[in-house]
């Protein structure tokens, strides 16, 4: 096994008390989804069919109408987070907390489509110590499911943090919740046409500290318009999938997927409109699930050896070097995420970090690398590329990304070779 896996192993020992959260299929879910007077098989067939892998932390449902919910998605094979309003930070203050949390497993923790519990989102400080509690007492009384909480952005305020920096806050979180995964939400695109200057900044806190405490990230990204954001074009949807792959986020969940009847009224739309019905990002997300759930096989057992950047590089960005094994034109806006899997062998996602225009370039590989096999969006599975005189062409349109396995000459081979 490679040092640097054996070493992140061996530092998740020491750092989560609890076991990390290990899914069947890659995670991704929604924020904001459908109405209680909405809890329909048709409505859930409409998630379903977005290729979403679990429904989100759908608020408003009492206990019956969360069951009710669980069983139309168990008809549909679905999966869904549960949102219940026993839970809350404060629950601790009570003598029978504990009981209380029972009574909620009691209600909902056998039933086969049951993802997990919602805690919280975007806790302060001071809530960390009683999230701790119950997030380990639910993962004492049931270990199959996820208490989830969610954190803020870098661009959070210091009074929203309750720490002095978010490097602290995302150290105290992980030490004191010893949460299963590390879910942050990060808005980018701003009304005005540009992006926030901290999204890769952020993407690379949030994946150093998820290394760091053996903990999946999870990124969740913007899907509508809102009063400092633009209703996000195809290509700045696939931007925000495929930058967040590139830097080893283990789950994407979009806000929103229901569009608020506010939002409607001025003709900005989620995934779906305020009725439910598909609108015009639905088949855009739909498509960009399908292509994490193909990829998703591969990436699930992927850990994030190194991010880099060329062209302009952004605030947090690291430039690529010359010693890279896998080499890019430096004048172009590309990103390089590389991983390795449980055995030490090799994979890397380009992305192209423009969402505006497609890009052509040669990447140069390392002599060392003996053959380049691209892992499907389709399927999953591996399709070996052709690469001549140790370089290889590709196009990515705005936004995209590619994964490729790496096979190195140490390696026993895998897939035919072609010099």
């Amino acid at each position: 096994m490679n040092l640097f896996i054996v070493s992140l192993v061996l530092l998740c020992g020491v750092a989560c008390a609890g076991q990390p959260w290990q899914p069947d299929e890659f995670p991704i879910s929604y924020w904001s989804g459908p109405r209680v007077s909405h809890n329909t098989l048709e409505t859930w067939q409409t998630v379903k069919d977005c290729n979403f892998t679990f429904c989100g932390n759908d608020a408003g449902y009492s206990v019956e109408a969360n069951k009710q919910r669980l069983d139309l998605c168990e008809q549909l094979g679905l999966k869904a987070l549960v949102r219940d309003d026993r839970i809350s930070w404060q629950m601790t203050a009570e003598d029978n907390w504990r009981e209380t949390i029972a009574e909620i497993v009691a209600d909902y923790g056998s039933h086969p489509a049951l993802y997990g519990y919602f805690l919280k989102d975007e806790p302060n400080y001071q809530h960390f110590e009683a999230l701790g509690e119950i997030s380990r007492e639910f993962e004492k009384q049931d270990p199959a499911h996820l208490a989830y909480i969610n954190l803020f952005p870098t661009y959070a305020r210091v009074q929203q943090l309750g720490t002095p920096t978010y490097e602290d806050h995302l150290d105290k979180f992980l030490s004191i919740v010893k949460p299963r995964v590390l879910s942050y939400d990060h808005y980018c695109l701003l009304r005005d046409g540009g992006i926030r200057p901290d999204y890769f900044e952020n993407l690379s806190l949030i994946r150093e500290y998820g290394l760091r405490y053996g903990v999946s990230p999870w990124n969740v990204i913007l899907s509508v318009a809102y009063p400092a954001y633009r209703d996000p074009t195809e290509a700045e949807m696939r931007w925000q999938v495929y930058t967040s792959l590139a830097y080893g986020m283990k789950g994407i969940v979009y806000f929103t997927y229901w569009t608020k009847h506010e939002l409607a009224a001025q003709e900005h739309f989620a995934i779906v409109d305020n009725h439910g019905k598909p609108a015009r990002l639905y088949s855009i997300v739909s498509q960009l699930n399908a292509e994490m759930r193909a990829l998703g096989k591969t990436l699930l057992g992927l850990t994030s050896t190194g991010v880099y950047h060329t062209g302009e590089v952004p605030a947090g960005g690291t430039r690529l070097g010359t010693d890279a094994m896998v080499r890019l034109p430096d004048g172009m806006p590309l990103l390089i995420g590389f991983f390795k899997d449980a055995d030490g062998a090799d994979f890397a996602m380009v992305v192209n970090r423009d969402y505006e225009e497609p890009v052509e370039f040669e990447v140069t590989l390392l002599p060392h690398i003996v053959g380049v096999a691209e892992v499907s969006p389709a399927d999953g599975s591996e399709a070996h590329v052709r690469v001549e005189g140790q370089k290889l062409s590709l196009r990515l349109e705005p936004g995209d990304g590619r994964l490729f396995r790496l096979q190195t000459e140490f390696e026993y081979p895998q897939f035919t070779v072609s010099r």
